[in-house]
């Protein structure tokens, strides 16, 4: 029996020497395959970096290599431009051209290419480079004064591509209020130009109204977060276009629009003029809503042909007739509120004006009753003196006369002394 369980010890004792060998080498192996497939996934991850990199250092195709084209806009960077050779390009059928920037730049190629474009048949307008250091007030005046609207043929722009040191709500809320502003003073919506990137960050939801210039360089057109549809598509700064040295940013109509969606309409049969009458207080340079702005002027609301709108158009000018009738109501009390103001603090003056007269005279009073008491004071030292005079004398006087007295009393006592011993020896 002993012998039997002696050699059961001894089988498990080899069984258990078997194993662990196997249980080595399978755990072995399976370390094998992780270290493998690690070195494979780091190899896959590698391969999709440098694919990335290579999509990244590899040229975007742009649309039709650059040879199609609807418009284009320019600056004083492009320096002198042959406008007649331009117009020689039959794909350019509008430019815009920089006006303004900030509150005081104007550029000095403006007023040659606004004029010899249209001169050479093309659709022209005009945009302004919207700043965060400048007050909307002074920036607007700067851009009506060179963007003259008889010298328009499409809608007025605003460029609005950096933040500055605004917050996000103070973007919307200053970029409403100067296309506001526009649209007061030109009686139309202005088209909105800005980077996909930063309209998507800061601009969705917001101005999905107003008709979008945005600039994509790639060879797909831009996608808005908020669903809008942008009307012109700058896809390249980089384009060539003959009669122009430098180079010039090209754009295509998108999503379906045409020249006739950025064209101004023709609105007066007489131009408005804008009333630049200053109301009380100034625009800030991080204004909060439009309707809240005190110095926001209301400009005539310029002859409209009504039945050449549409009923959104038309329902859309009732609405800015409403709100021009409120603004000129809420103007109207600033002014009569700065008149009585004015009233008060002339009110004010003349009181102080008064009150200081009788002050001058109270002390011209003071000083002439001070004269008055003394030249008295020296009458009367005077008169006190002559009185002191006058007693020292009548005592020297009443003194003189003892004197007298007393001598005369003297010689009397003498003369009798004298006149006894006479009468005696006799």
């Amino acid at each position: 029996m002993q012998r039997i369980l002696v050699i059961i010890l001894l089988l498990a004792v080899a069984l258990c020497a078997d194993a662990a060998p196997r249980k080595r080498s399978a755990a072995a192996k399976q370390k094998t395959e992780q270290k493998s497939s690690k070195k494979s996934s780091k190899k896959s991850k590698k391969g999709k970096k440098a694919a990335k990199k290579a999509r990244k250092a590899a040229p975007v195709a742009p649309p039709r290599l650059y040879t199609d084209y609807d418009g284009i806009d320019v600056s004083s960077y492009q320096k002198d431009i042959d406008w007649e050779k331009v117009c020689a390009d039959k794909r350019i059928k509008f430019v815009y051209v920089k006006a303004t920037e900030g509150a005081t730049y104007t550029s000095p190629h403006f007023e040659y290419n606004i004029k010899n474009a249209r001169r050479h048949g093309l659709k022209v307008g005009s945009y302004h480079f919207l700043r965060t250091t400048s007050s909307l007030r002074s920036q607007f005046d700067n851009f009506i004064k060179s963007a003259r609207r008889e010298e328009q043929d499409l809608v007025p722009l605003i460029d609005f591509e950096n933040r500055g040191n605004w917050s996000v709500s103070q973007i919307a809320d200053s970029l409403e209020a100067f296309a506001q502003m526009i649209r007061r003073h030109y009686g139309c919506r202005p088209m909105i130009y800005t980077m996909s990137s930063f309209y998507n960050k800061y601009l969705a939801g917001k101005f999905k109204d107003y008709p979008l210039f945005i600039a994509r360089y790639s060879d797909s057109q831009p996608e808005l977060s908020d669903g809008a549809k942008c009307s012109l598509w700058q896809y390249t700064d980089q384009g060539r276009v003959e009669g122009i040295d430098h180079a010039v940013d090209l754009c295509l109509f998108a999503n379906g629009a045409k020249l006739s969606g950025i064209l101004m309409r023709p609105q007066a049969t007489k131009l408005s003029k804008y009333d630049n009458e200053k109301a009380v207080g100034q625009v800030p340079s991080t204004p909060a809503k439009f309707k809240s702005h005190a110095d926001t002027a209301v400009a005539e609301m310029p002859a409209v042909d009504e039945s050449m709108l549409s009923k959104k158009e038309l329902k859309e000018r009732e609405q800015m007739l409403k709100e021009r009738q409120k603004e000129e109501r809420r103007l109207r009390k600033l002014r009569e509120k700065a008149v009585k103001d004015s009233l008060k603090l002339e009110k004010k003056r003349e009181k102080a004006r008064r009150d200081s007269i009788k002050r001058a005279e109270k002390e011209a009073r003071k000083r002439t009753d001070a004269e008055h008491g003394s030249v008295e004071a020296d009458i009367d030292a005077e008169a006190d003196a002559d009185a002191t005079q006058g007693g020292n004398q009548s005592r020297y006087e009443l003194q003189n006369d003892d004197n007298t007295n007393t001598e005369n009393a003297k010689q009397g006592s003498t003369y009798k002394q004298h006149y006894s011993t006479r009468r005696r020896k006799n």
